[in-house]
C-alpha cells in the first residue's frame, strides 16, 4: 500500500526516520588533538600500511582528513533523505507523465483519418473576425501526427526506472561511494590500479573502481568513520549491524561486485544481511 498520494505530504518511512537528523555545522572537530577520533588511528595504520600517503605534518593530515570524512558524511545524509523523501513522489510523477505521453499518442492516432469536411459541418466559430479556414483544422492535424511521431520516439529511446524495492539502505550506499573520494584522496593507488583506471578511460568516464584487495582496509575507514560521525548502528529493523567493520566489508563488496565496478541496485544491499 503506498504511503503518500501524489500532491500530498510525504510520509517518513522507517528508514527515514532512522536518519540521523541534518547538521549544517561540522560534525567533526578539524582542531581536536590528534587521537580524539576513530579515523585518526585508522589513518595512522593505513599509512604505516603503504596505503595511505602523508607528505605534510601529522595535525594538517588530520585536519584534511577530518573535513574529508565530515564533507562526505553531511553528503551522503542529504543524497540519503533526498533519496527516501522526494525520490519516491518524483518516481510517481515521472510514471504519470509516461502513461500520460502515451495517452496523447493514443488519441492522436485514433484522429488521424478524421474528414475534415465533417469537422467544418459540425464547428461552431468562436471568433468571428478569424473567420473558418478549412486549412487550419489540416495544419493541426499535420502537427498532431509531427508530435506522434516524436512521442513514439522518445519511448523507444526512454522509460521511466522502476521504484527501488526490496531491503536497501541509501545512507550506507551514498556513505561507501562519497569515502570512496576520501581514499583515492590520501591513498596511494597501485601501479596496476592507476594503468586500469586509465585502459578505461576512454569506455567510461568517471567511474570509481576498487580492488578487492582494497575491499576490507576501506571497511576499517568506513566503520570508524561511521562511528565517528554519530552514525546509526543499529538499523531500522532494529537489527545490529555489529561488526561494523564485517558489515561495511559486505557492502563494499555487493556495491563494487567482482569487476571492481559499483553497482547502483540497491536490492545489492540488503539490511538482511
Amino acid at each position: 500500500m503506498p504511503a503518500h498520494r501524489i500532491g500530498t505530504r510525504p510520509v517518513k518511512s522507517s528508514r527515514a526516520r532512522n536518519l540521523p537528523k541534518h547538521r549544517p555545522e561540522l560534525r567533526l572537530d578539524v582542531d581536536a588533538a590528534s587521537g580524539s577520533y576513530r579515523i585518526d588511528a585508522i589513518a595512522t595504520e593505513l599509512y604505516a600500511e603503504g596505503i595511505f600517503l602523508n607528505r605534510e605534518p601529522v595535525e594538517l593530515f588530520l585536519k584534511r582528513l577530518r573535513r574529508s570524512v565530515d564533507f562526505a558524511g553531511c553528503h551522503s545524509l542529504v543524497l540519503a533523505q533526498s533519496d527516501l523523501l522526494t525520490a519516491p513522489e518524483q518516481i510517481k510523477l515521472t510514471k504519470r507523465f509516461f502513461e500520460d505521453v502515451k495517452a496523447i499518442s493514443h488519441l492522436i492516432e485514433r484522429n488521424k483519418t478524421i474528414d475534415l469536411r465533417c469537422v467544418w459541418l459540425f464547428v461552431s466559430n468562436l471568433r468571428d473576425e478569424a473567420g473558418w479556414r478549412l486549412d487550419r483544422t489540416a495544419s493541426l492535424l499535420i502537427k498532431l501526427r509531427d508530435v506522434q511521431a516524436e512521442i513514439e520516439g522518445y519511448l523507444l529511446d526512454y522509460r521511466p526506472r522502476g521504484g527501488r524495492g526490496g531491503n536497501r539502505d541509501p545512507l550506507s550506499y551514498y556513505f561507501i561511494s562519497e569515502m570512496l573520494d576520501v581514499w583515492r584522496d590520501f591513498g596511494d593507488v597501485p601501479p596496476g590500479q592507476a594503468a586500469a583506471e586509465r585502459a578505461y578511460t576512454e569506455s567510461m568516464r568517471d567511474v570509481p573502481k576498487m580492488f578487492r584487495s582494497e575491499y576490507r582496509p576501506f571497511a576499517r575507514l568506513l566503520a570508524a568513520a561511521w562511528r565517528d560521525l554519530e552514525f546509526p548502528i543499529v538499523g531500522h529493523r532494529n537489527e545490529s549491524r555489529e561488526p561494523l567493520e564485517d558489515w561495511f566489508a559486505d557492502r563494499v563488496r555487493k556495491q563494487f561486485v567482482d569487476t571492481g565496478l559499483p553497482v547502483t541496485n540497491f536490492e545489492r544491499n540488503s539490511d538482511d544481511l
